[in-house]
């Protein structure tokens, strides 16, 4: 992920695409997205959707404040629709890998 000015210098670098992370490890970046803004701070959200089902928040410098690691234990955490269990007519059912 790069952040560019419009006259084209480069201002940030995330990840290294020629590094990319193992497959549903958790750690940035496997195969990213989309990339959002946080519009109060300037914060990034970046999703890592297929090769990691995560979103990792940055700060407006580039650097790591999350990457969504484990079930809903840290604070402001994302995670994935697939990750959650669903109750279904009595039955725990857990959706996704």
């Amino acid at each position: 992920m790069r952040q560019f000015t419009p006259e084209g210098k480069l201002l940030l670098t995330l990840g290294d695409p020629d590094k990319p992370s193992s497959l549903h490890g958790g750690k940035p970046f496997n195969r990213p997205t989309h990339v959002a803004l946080g519009p109060k701070n300037g914060d990034l959200y970046v999703s890592d959707g297929y090769g990691n089902s995560r979103v990792h928040k940055y700060d407006p410098k580039g650097r790591l404040l999350f990457h969504g690691a484990s079930r809903g234990t840290d604070p402001g955490m994302l995670q994935h629709p697939a990750q959650y269990r669903h109750r279904r007519r009595g039955t725990r059912v857990r959706r996704g890998p």
